[in-house]
């Protein structure tokens, strides 16, 4: 199950999407680097894989990709 919501930071509304498991064993926090977005292939594999160990994962959008930008 997936929750999204947005977050207020001194930089403009981040964006934060958690996928929760029963009971998480952790929680694994990811965020992407100044050109890319949570769809990037490497941040895709660690997520599933997380997942699969039982995490819960928490994907921030940083400030300026909500805003439609790039770093």
């Amino acid at each position: 199950m997936a929750a999204t919501w947005e977050v207020a930071t001194a930089a403009g509304p981040a964006e934060v999407t958690l996928d929760e498991v029963a009971d998480p064993a952790f929680l694994l926090v990811l965020t992407h680097g100044s050109n890319g977005g949570l769809d990037a292939p490497d941040l895709r594999a660690v997520r599933a894989e997380a997942l699969r160990l039982g995490g819960a994962v928490a994907g921030i959008l940083q400030p300026f990709r909500v805003a439609g930008r790039r770093a």
